[in-house]
């Protein structure tokens, strides 16, 4: 009896310390990575904080340029969607992530011209994010495009 507390213990500890995929978080979910991203076409993520190689440029997301993005699910597409509109400028692609599900790739196929940072000409190729944090409320992200590193915060 007492190999078998041993044994249930260790195995839980296990479990509980392998279950953290992101370095900001969370420890365990009950929800795949793809659920907590997307959920519903209803579900908005809006830009909370934004930096570039370290300097807060979170005001390129406020009034008249505050963004939001929604992830979604086309009804009889495979591929996951995700759009984002300010009052700027807009755009949408595809989002996949990868095995591990530790990045994001976002593919972007449409633009209104805009100063969406990273920048018009970064959106015109393949953006890979590693994900920091994924709950139901925080999907925080990291990149690095033209030698610059971007970190940007999303709530719910």
């Amino acid at each position: 009896m007492k190999s078998k507390t041993i044994f249930c213990l260790t195995l839980l500890t296990i479990l509980v310390t392998g279950c953290k995929k992101y370095p900001e978080g969370p420890w365990l979910s009950l929800k795949t990575p793809i659920h907590r991203i997307d959920g519903n076409s209803s579900k908005m993520w809006v830009v909370d904080y934004f930096s570039i190689n370290g300097n807060d440029s979170s005001a390129y997301f406020k009034t008249p340029f505050y963004g939001k993005y929604t992830f979604y699910k086309a009804e009889r597409d495979h591929n996951s969607k995700f759009d984002f509109v300010s009052s700027s400028n807009s755009f949408s692609g595809e989002f996949f992530l990868n095995k591990a599900k530790t990045d994001i790739t976002m593919e972007r196929y449409t633009l209104t011209k805009g100063i969406m940072p990273p920048n018009d000409s970064v959106w015109n190729k393949i953006l890979n994010w590693e994900i920091q944090r994924l709950t139901n409320v925080d999907f925080w992200l990291k990149g690095n495009f033209n030698g610059k590193e971007y970190y940007m915060k999303l709530k719910y």
